[in-house]
């Protein structure tokens, strides 16, 4: 019994690869991403509120805001692994998080306006393919998200309204950098979501 379900897997697994290389290849979604991108920009949101974050007794973040250029065909890479699962990563984002991060320091509230400029800000979405041979070379494609990655970025860049952060004790900018890994960037990859849903539907709409 076991080893008729390894069997049935492999066979479905390769099933789902011989799906990526017949009529769904990293051209054909480099192709549908061009077409998308140029109608995405029309509702493309410049700044995305994010929500406010407690990080203690004694930290916060308020007034949360992500900005981000219309993306490009730079800003999408597709790939397959070897299980025939489509890849779909966003990469070089140029955003920026502005906001305000209240710090207590003792009994005095420190109050901090910021812009952080960020660098390689990445995230990826997996998708199972499936496909169906419609006759006559046309396809219907299916395609079901099954995992995503975390959020990745760097800050090249911190400007702040605190012309003396070096005067207090503890390095606060270091550590609004550090804390800025823990925004929830929810409202990003479900925009992100709805562009890739988007290439895909438009890939569909090619196959058929």
């Amino acid at each position: 019994m076991k080893a008729n379900s390894i069997l049935l897997i492999t066979f479905c697994l390769l099933q789902v690869l011989n799906c990526a290389t017949d009529g769904v290849n990293e051209q054909s979604l480099k192709n549908a991403a061009a077409k998308t991108l140029k109608y995405t920009r029309m509702y493309h949101q410049d700044s995305l509120k994010l929500n406010d974050l407690k990080i203690d007794e004694k930290s916060q973040f308020l007034e949360l805001k992500f900005r981000y250029p219309s993306l490009t065909s730079d800003n999408i890479q597709f790939r397959f692994d070897d299980y025939g699962l489509l890849h779909i990563k966003f990469v070089n984002l140029r955003a920026s998080i502005t906001g305000k991060n209240y710090f207590k320091f003792g009994l005095f509230p420190i109050k901090t306006d910021f812009t952080a400029q960020l660098s390689n800000y990445n995230w990826e979405q997996v998708f199972i393919v499936a496909k169906k041979d419609l006759g006559n070379g046309k396809l219907d494609i299916k395609f079901k998200p099954t995992e995503e990655s975390a959020v990745n970025f760097s800050v090249f860049r911190f400007t702040s309204n605190r012309q003396n952060m070096k005067d207090f004790p503890l390095p606060i900018e270091q550590s609004i950098k550090f804390k800025l890994k823990s925004l929830d960037f929810t409202p990003v990859k479900n925009q992100l979501k709805k562009v890739a849903q988007l290439i895909l539907e438009t890939l569909q709409s090619d196959l058929k």
